[in-house]
Order: C-alpha cells, then structure tokens, then sequence
C-alpha cells in the first residue's frame, strides 16, 4: 500500500498491555462513527517502533496519540466481534498472560472529535 508496510509481531514478554480501543471519527453529514480495535502495547514502544520507516513511525505514533498502542489490529480485520476474541484470548492465554505480568485494562476511548485529545477508559473486565 504506497509507502506503507504493516506488518509486525510481539512475543508475549514484549506485551505490556491487552485493551479495547475505540476510535470516533467525525463523517459526512455531521455525523460521528466509531472504529474498534484489538489494542497491544509493547512495553518498549521505541523498540517496536525501531524497524519501521519514517512515514511509518509517524502513522503508528500517531496511533499511540490516538488510541495509546502503535500495534492496533482494526475490528474488521478480525475473525471474531472485538469483544469476543478479546474473551477468548483473556481465556485461552489466561496463564500466559499472567506469567509475563500483561494488564488487562479498561477499554481506551479516543475520538478526533473531542476538544480534548486525552481518552476516556471504560472498564470492560
């Protein structure tokens, strides 16, 4: 896609976090929409960030002011509803995820519409 490459993975000690982000966007009309996404936080973002190219350091910087992680995997690229898989991987890797000291937060609210840019967390556990 352009000057854009995607693509990336964490092993598990590298996890800092586990969340829901929620996106709202303003669109035609007026309106707002939200986008939902699988949220994984590295503990060292500029690690992660490392290999990237600049156009893509600044996209997935721009993510974190958003949605605080770089690493969001979109709703609609998922197998599941958000919800759903995110149970499912709390279950599934439940002694994994404690094992490597992995939070499990709130869910993140950002919204581009907001005249603050700071998010609101909703509980979800």
């Amino acid at each position: 896609m352009g000057p854009f490459t995607f693509s990336g993975s964490l092993a598990w000690r590298e996890v800092q976090a586990l969340y829901i982000g929620e996106l709202t966007m303003p669109r035609r009309g007026g309106k707002t929409g939200s986008q939902r996404f699988l949220c994984v936080l590295p503990r060292d973002v500029e690690a992660f960030l490392r290999p990237y190219t600049p156009m893509n350091k600044i996209v997935l910087t721009w993510m974190m002011r958003w949605i605080s992680s770089p690493f969001a995997l979109p709703e609609a690229l998922l197998p599941l509803p958000i919800d759903e898989l995110f149970e499912h991987v709390r279950a599934q890797y439940a002694a994994t995820i404690l094992a490597n000291e992995i939070e499990r937060r709130a869910t993140y609210q950002g919204s581009f519409t907001a005249s603050s840019q700071e998010g609101n967390k909703r509980n979800i556990m």
